[in-house]
């Protein structure tokens, strides 16, 4: 079954505890790249080399998330409907990576996380887990079986948190060129 690029409802919705997702506009690129950028000095503070260079490079990066953001697949998180200000952002797609997916498993209905970031007010105030919480309540009203993510293969505290929050860790795919060879998923 080929599923569309993006899921029904573009609108805004609602994930749990009233967090209020609207789809990415262009002019969201900057925040999302400074929010990047803001995370990679995060995690280098704390001895973890994930986002420590823009991979593969600085400009195809930027096109990817551009890319999402044109396809409808990406996702500025808010607190709630009155605040002007995003304070996370998610990419949602169908795109299985055949690098870290088996055919039988790209086969299966499945939606993929990717880019989950938050502001750095917003870091370590339990957004993650709510909002994969969403992602996957998105994925099982579209009939999807599976939420899936890949993380970066040496970041082992943020493979226990995503174990934590109900996904199995299925392996880690090594001699690839992408580091987030560390895949995982949870049923919807």
């Amino acid at each position: 079954m080929t599923k569309p690029t993006t899921h029904p409802a573009v609108g805004p919705t609602t994930t749990p505890r009233q967090l209020i997702a609207r789809l990415a506009a262009d002019e969201h690129l900057a925040l999302i790249l400074s929010w990047r950028e803001q995370a990679s000095r995060w995690l280098a503070s704390r001895g973890i080399d994930q986002w420590q260079r823009p991979w593969p490079d600085q400009d195809t990066m930027n096109a990817r998330i551009l890319a999402g953001i044109r396809a409808g697949t990406t996702w500025m998180v808010y607190p709630s409907w009155t605040d002007a200000a995003p304070i996370a952002t998610v990419t949602l797609d169908y795109d299985a990576d055949p690098q870290l997916w088996l055919p039988e498993e790209a086969a299966e209905p499945a939606l993929y996380l990717r880019r989950l970031m938050t502001s750095d007010d917003a870091r370590c105030r339990g957004l993650g887990p709510r909002i994969l919480d969403w992602a996957a309540e998105r994925a099982r009203d579209a009939g999807d079986r599976w939420l899936r993510l890949d993380a970066y293969s040496t970041n082992t505290a943020l493979h226990a948190k995503y174990i934590e929050w109900g996904f199995t860790h299925l392996r880690t795919v090594e001699d690839i060129d992408n580091p987030s060879g560390a895949v995982f998923q949870r049923p919807t």
